[in-house]
């Protein structure tokens, strides 16, 4: 699938007069059930509000408008629709075609500025879609020329062409409308082709034509086109299957533009009989001009959660929305119940509110010896429970105290917290094993006279309260009153965990480095596992039940 940014109903390529960067509705990206095996591609601008009639002075005041931050929560809010679809594979073009003068965000005479932009919106990007890959999307006959716009090689992962059967300077028939010779015409592209996927391999990424088609010219080249050439379909398939099979310089996708415009002309294969029939028994049935809405994939959107790195970054995933990070060094991450805002409090207890959560109160009066370690939500949303290492609690807005630890003598510090699904009571468990519970908690058992390979780091009640998981640092899962759904003890850990949530039927954990490990029927909506920040992960919260 090969989307592009625009409002439902709004035109998807503007025309000259037109603007880009209109933020979809909610849902406007829908995927399909089969989504885990379907890879999505989306043009995203890189400036918002310049038409492509715009000057090089406008596009750089828009460039350093983005590099800035002012665009930074339209393209959170992208990225969070994108990851609601459920699409386990996504790929983002970045301020596409780049390298010509004909987009609002051309690099061309602002190369620098242009690197420094989209380096800055991948970040964005990254930080509520981790696994999100990126596109360099380029002209045939401009982008060998612009390399020195190339954001990084950890800020690519694609090296694109965009290829059209126009402007190939070669002898045109009029009364054919065509090219005279049609291997003339597309030997053309292949020194650009060869360039491409040249620089693919020195830096290591797969290459891609996201957008190809013939072209019957339309009002930018009415008399430079090839209208039906099978030629065309045969030589990009040609070339296609002469890359290497995997690795640098491999194909990681393709996407014929069947869609007919008005600058460019006819693009749709229902045109060109000759070349349909050719794309057919290449390529197989082509695709339909104008795709159906397909059923959003109802389990992504319910799975959702967040982590928080220590330096009070938030990195969400599913269902989860980014509302921002702490402004310093954060403890512990509580998400409203309805998944719209959350709080992240740091170890002297200041609580920072995100989104629609609302800050009741903090900071309160802590010993020397201890810090804030846990927070946790009130069914409402309309209060929050503050935990310390050693076992007292502060409840604030509307949460109930129901006891605490201040008066006990433990033997390990209390590392996690949480209240019950009611509200009406909370657990406590201590890095030996203890568990302690208050008002409505029950409790199953511990771990606090046995010997642990590992110190306890994470609580989680069961979803229907009769139970609850403990989790020790190696991966190891103790479970009380609750079904045993598998661990990660024994198992070699780049990190160590530091928590667990109920998660369906089930639980998930999650290590330092941030990578989640999924022990249910829910879906497994991402981990950093692979790209791991610079600071560590220290908490995880569900966003969805």
């Amino acid at each position: 699938l090969n989307g592009w940014w625009a409002t439902p109903g709004v035109s998807r390529q503007p025309d000259r007069e037109g603007v880009w960067g209109q933020t979809v509705e909610a849902h406007g990206f829908q995927s399909t059930d089969d989504a885990a095996n379907t890879t999505f591609v989306e043009s995203i601008p890189l400036t918002i509000g310049l038409g492509n009639d715009s000057t090089p002075e406008q596009r750089a005041t828009a460039l350093a408008a983005t590099l800035a931050g002012d665009n930074d929560s339209a393209y959170q809010l992208v990225a969070q629709y994108l990851d609601e679809a459920g699409f386990a594979n996504v790929i983002v073009r970045l301020g596409w075609e780049f390298d010509g003068d004909w987009m609002p965000w051309s690099a061309v005479g602002n190369e620098t500025l242009w690197a420094d932009a989209y380096r800055h919106v991948a970040d964005v990007f990254r930080s509520t879609m981790p696994s999100v890959r990126f596109d360099l999307s380029g002209d045939p006959t401009l982008f060998q020329g612009e390399v020195s716009a190339y954001p990084g090689d950890s800020y690519v992962d694609i090296v694109g062409l965009d290829v059209y059967d126009k402007d190939l300077h070669v002898d045109w028939d009029p009364s054919t409308k065509s090219w005279v010779d049609p291997s003339a015409a597309f030997s053309q592209l292949l020194a650009s082709l060869a360039v491409q996927r040249d620089f693919a391999i020195e830096h290591g990424k797969q290459v891609s034509y996201p957008e190809w088609a013939l072209s019957s010219g339309g009002n930018d080249s009415p008399t430079s086109a090839g209208n039906d050439d099978p030629m065309f379909v045969q030589g990009l398939y040609d070339w296609m299957n002469g890359l290497p099979d995997s690795g640098p310089g491999s194909l990681a996708y393709h996407a014929y533009f069947n869609e007919d415009t008005a600058n460019d002309g006819n693009h749709a294969l229902s045109h060109f009989p000759n070349s349909k029939e050719r794309f057919r028994s290449l390529f197989g049935t082509p695709p339909p001009p104008t795709a159906q809405p397909l059923p959003i994939r109802q389990a992504a959107l319910r799975a959702g959660y967040s982590m928080l790195g220590s330096d009070g970054t938030v990195y969400a995933f599913g269902a989860a929305r980014y509302f921002g990070n702490a402004a310093g060094p954060g403890s512990a991450i509580a998400t409203r119940p309805d998944g719209k805002g959350y709080w992240i409090v740091d170890t002297a207890g200041n609580v920072s509110r995100f989104g629609a959560a609302v800050t009741h109160g903090g900071r309160p009066a802590l010993r020397s010896d201890e810090w804030v370690s846990a927070i946790s939500s009130t069914p409402s949303g309309n209060g929050y429970w503050l935990f310390t290492i050693r076992g007292r609690v502060f409840a604030y807005g509307d949460a109930r105290l129901f006891g605490d630890l201040g008066g006990v003598q433990l033997n390990g510090p209390v590392i996690a917290s949480v209240a019950t699904r009611s509200g009406r009571g909370y657990y406590m468990v201590a890095s030996d094993g203890g568990v302690f519970t208050f008002g409505d908690a029950r409790f199953h058992g511990s771990m606090a006279t046995t010997h642990l390979n590992a110190p306890i780091v994470g609580l989680s009640p069961t979803a229907d309260g009769r139970g609850y998981w403990l989790v020790a640092s190696d991966g190891g899962v103790f479970a009380f009153n609750a079904p045993f759904r598998g661990s990660m003890g024994g198992t070699t850990l780049a990190q160590g965990v530091n928590g667990l949530v109920a998660y369906g039927n089930g639980y998930l954990m999650v290590a330092s480095d941030g990578g989640v490990f999924d022990f249910s029927d829910t879906a497994f909506v991402g981990s950093l596992g692979d790209n791991p920040p610079q600071t560590r992960i220290i908490g995880i919260a569900i966003t969805a039940k």
